[in-house]
């Protein structure tokens, strides 16, 4: 039987992408106890860079690799980890050039991800480029410590509704005094299942007063490029509360900027970077680095973009995404949340937004 495998060469592609993403974010990059210099002109006198950074693993399919061949039957999704059993290279690049970079700061506690931006503090040392301090982009704005109203969500992550409807349905009756708003992270749909009437859901959203949002995920009926689209309209045509999301998403709720993004594939992703890993700790990533997914179009593939890069964060003040169990943290006056599996373990996560209550709702037969 013929293999489904094709050689291609993604490595100009996405060119503009990072071209248009190192020029945005080196505007955010400040330091004043060394001098900027492009990476062409770094010679042995401490500098700072502005540069994007790469990571080098034999453990990625990356579409950086020329002329890789692509198994069309495997993918990322089967790794781990990127991590190399010894330090993986890494690189940095500007408009000027690429280099090999060693990091002779501690990085333990940096959660560093392949198309970050940040600056480098170091000098050139025979054809390696020693940084000593990594810079970030300036702080992102935005904070949880200052609502003013009360407002409920109750979180799903991985749905899979047409598997879990009459479960769905049951903690959604049952607890209908405790929340405001809803929240499907995906998947939504269970692609081995036949049955994908989303309008058996009409009598419970007839009378709901609040909104439904509905966030795509892994192998749901929308493009694998980040930010994925929203589902199709004509999926939930009767229903006027649903607000249909692309995943990655960020949505004003209560007057805050939430970002959600589900937990199989864009954080699954993320968290390949760094072993031992917890979602909370690729969101203080995401905040630090003001970036959504730097890993696309690395790791993860995303639409080449000339004009702006869908995936710049500049406010947030919740991050919500999908995972195994309840997690959540504070990280420069921003809330982060990691909501349990609903598929594996029939468990809600129900969020004050104004006194920052979690509380989990469980289905119990």
């Amino acid at each position: 039987m013929k293999q489904n495998n094709q050689h291609v060469d993604f490595s100009l592609q996405y060119n503009e992408n990072y071209r248009m993403r190192h020029r945005e974010l080196s505007e955010l990059i400040e330091y004043e106890d060394a001098p900027y210099s492009r990476i062409s002109d770094v010679k042995n006198n401490t500098r700072m860079v502005k540069a994007v950074l790469f990571m080098n693993s034999s453990k990625k399919l990356s579409i950086f690799n020329k002329n890789v061949e692509i198994d069309l039957e495997r993918t990322n999704r089967e790794i781990q980890t990127y991590e190399e059993e010894k330090d993986g290279l890494h690189f940095i690049e500007d408009l000027s050039c690429r280099v090999e970079v060693e990091f002779k700061c501690n990085i333990f506690n940096d959660f560093l991800v392949t198309g970050m931006v940040l600056g480098f503090v170091g000098a050139m040392e025979g054809a390696k480029f020693v940084c000593t301090k990594i810079i970030y982009p300036g702080a992102l704005s935005g904070r949880m410590d200052d609502v003013v109203s009360e407002h409920r969500l109750l979180i799903f992550s991985n749905v899979k509704f047409n598997r879990n409807f009459p479960n769905l349905l049951t903690l959604l009756d049952l607890n209908r005094d405790k929340y405001d708003d809803v929240v499907f992270i995906g998947p939504i749909f269970d692609r081995t299942q036949d049955d994908w009437d989303f309008s058996k859901f009409n009598r419970f959203l007839d009378t709901f007063p609040g909104k439904l949002y509905i966030l795509p995920g892994l192998d749901d009926p929308t493009s694998g490029f980040v930010p994925q689209p929203p589902l199709h309209k004509l999926l939930f045509s009767r229903n006027k509360n649903v607000v249909r999301l692309t995943n990655p998403a960020t949505v004003e709720i209560n007057s805050k900027t939430c970002l959600f993004l589900d937990g199989k594939y864009a954080m699954a992703d993320l968290l390949r970077y760094k072993k031992h890993s917890r979602a909370t700790d690729a969101m203080k990533a995401v905040i630090k680095s003001r970036l959504i997914l730097p890993n696309a179009p690395d790791t993860i593939p995303c639409v080449p973009e000339s004009h702006r890069d869908p995936l710049l964060l500049s406010k947030v003040s919740l991050i919500v995404s999908g995972g195994t169990k309840t997690e959540y943290d504070i990280f420069r006056q921003k809330m982060l949340l990691s909501v349990a599996d609903f598929d594996e373990t029939k468990v809600a996560t129900l969020f004050h937004m104004k006194n920052k209550q979690i509380e989990e709702i469980a289905f119990c037969e």
